[in-house]
């Protein structure tokens, strides 16, 4: 679609009986249509394309009255103009000026994108069990190559902390002491964050696994590849965890801390680490029940849900963990071997023993030593 060239109307000069597009307005095709979206609007409509192209017309100011656009009728045009305005794409009198907070500042495709997952067209989820399902459910597992893994013990380290103190020990670290941890340490922590403890039958939906990280839908759809630097027992490289087996299936072996740091923006969450975690979201098991776009939401939800379990479980080991979101993601997708679209690069989190300064604080944290105003 194309906007006529030429000088645009003023929204402010009452001479002029115009119609304008919503602002800000989103059009995405659909099945041969255009859907209509607008944060400011609660409504999403779907069009024919030659309505999409009034709107974006509409950008820049569309008569009230009759006029010969797109080879329409009066009647026809009359008619779209009036039912446009009754569900708000278009609109009259003043520019409706800057966008609100927080948008302002993210933008108007951030404050649409938001209003799509929040307000998702009528009609537009489906469950399992109802008249959308359409195929089987996808596996609870990643499919992975078991032919050479590495397996994990399951024997536990227990600890003697009080969940209180695991809560008040958790902080953010980016500076470890050069030792290893222990294979059984690391173990736990992967088995934890990103195993099963459970299973349940989900009748329509399946074998669900029942983790100890909160999923919507026990979709679990989060997966973790692991960068091993310093662990005991476990040889330098990068791997892929195996949920089912509590394995490690080889990836690439060798010294691949470079290559971790430059997947983040910011290098130094690696720089001293034992080890590292990449997430990446099996997308497919959460479209599978939810087919709206609040879905989307609940995957990213469901990594900082993860998120929280590993670093609880490393603060109870008396490990230190920094995370991101701050990936490059290209080349995250080209180093783990992603290459399916449903598979989204989430989070990367490393973990070591910290060092700590005298206040028991990691050693870039400061403490305020004179009164500040708050």
């Amino acid at each position: 679609m194309s906007v006529p060239e030429g000088p645009s109307p003023t929204r402010d000069d009452p001479a002029i009986d115009m119609w304008w597009a919503v602002d800000p307005l989103l059009l995405q095709p659909h099945m041969g249509r255009v859907r209509l979206l607008s944060p400011r609007i609660n409504k999403q409509i779907i069009v024919p394309t030659d309505v999409g192209q009034l709107l974006l017309m509409a950008q820049r100011g569309v008569p009230r009255r009759p006029v010969p656009l797109l080879g329409w009728s009066t009647h026809k045009y009359l008619s779209v103009t009036g039912r446009l305005a009754a569900s708000g794409y278009l609109v009259s009198g003043d520019d409706p000026g800057e966008l609100p907070e927080p948008w302002n500042e993210w933008g108007a495709l951030a404050w649409a994108y938001h209003d799509s997952v929040v307000n998702p067209p009528a009609g537009a989820t489906g469950s399992p069990d109802g008249p959308g399902a359409r195929k089987a459910p996808p596996s609870s597992f990643r499919a992975i190559s078991r032919d050479r893994l590495l397996l994990l013990p399951r024997l536990s380290p227990r600890g003697d902390k009080r969940f209180i103190e695991v809560l008040e020990q958790r902080r953010t670290h980016r500076d470890f002491r050069s030792e290893s941890i222990t294979i059984e340490a690391f173990s736990d922590i992967l088995r934890y964050s990103f195993g099963p403890l459970r299973f349940a039958d989900g009748g329509p939906m399946g074998v669900l696994q029942l983790r100890a990280a909160a999923s919507g839908g026990a979709r679990h759809e989060t997966e973790a590849y692991v960068y091993a630097f310093n662990v005991e027992g476990v040889a330098a490289g990068l791997y892929a965890y195996d949920a089912l087996t509590h394995g490690l299936a080889l990836i690439r072996e060798g010294d691949l801390r470079a290559e971790a740091e430059d997947l983040t923006v910011d290098p130094t969450i690696f720089h001293t680490a034992a080890f590292g975690v990449v997430t990446v979201a099996q997308t497919d098991r959460m479209a599978w029940k939810y087919r709206d776009g609040s879905a989307y939401r609940m995957v990213w939800q469901d990594t900082g849900h993860v998120a929280q379990v590993f670093a609880m479980l490393c603060a109870s080991l008396d490990l230190g963990t920094s995370m991101t979101g701050a990936i490059r993601v290209p080349e995250a997708r080209e180093r783990l071997q992603l290459h399916t679209e449903h598979d989204i690069v989430t989070l990367a989190m490393a973990s070591g023993y910290p060092k700590l300064a005298e206040s028991g604080l990691p050693l870039a944290l400061k403490v305020p030593h004179v009164p500040h105003d708050i």
